[in-house]
């Protein structure tokens, strides 16, 4: 009966113990060119989101900016872990983050996207805390043999 129940624990462990995986990767490009210096590539960028983090997001800002006289048109997509608080309330936040007093910003353009799944559409799977599952885990089997 033991053994039933700790198979029935570590179950619940690999349910509950799992994280979600989003790319944390940057696209920028000025006046419809890709800026290589600004630019991260997604491949290779996985991170492991930690709480309150429950969703990945995708962003895509646009906007205009006053570079010594001359305008240029900008545009940066992120794909990175956050807090689902809604399109409208993302793309509020980033405004005011970027358009603030003083900041060279104009014509400023957002569209923000959540998916809940891992790396949002590759469908890899959920990635484990492995240090959570060796403690749970050794706690379990000391249990069965103990």
């Amino acid at each position: 009966m033991k053994f039933i129940e700790t198979i029935a624990i570590l179950a619940a462990l690999f349910i509950s113990g799992e994280a979600l995986q989003c790319y944390n990767c940057t696209s920028t490009k000025a006046n419809g060119q890709v800026v290589p210096d600004s630019t991260i590539a997604c491949e290779g960028s996985e991170v492991t989101c930690e709480d309150p983090m429950n969703a990945c997001m995708i962003s895509t800002i646009g906007y205009q900016i006053d570079v010594q006289g001359q305008k240029m048109s900008g545009e940066t997509s992120s794909t990175n872990c956050a807090v689902k608080i809604g399109e409208d309330a993302a793309c509020k936040l980033l405004e005011d983050m970027l358009t603030g007093e003083g900041s060279p910003i104009e014509d400023f353009t957002c569209s923000v996207k959540y998916c809940d799944t891992d790396l949002c559409t590759t469908g890899s799977g959920r990635a484990a805390h492995f240090s959570f599952f060796l403690g749970a885990s050794l706690v379990a089997l000391y249990g069965v043999f103990f």
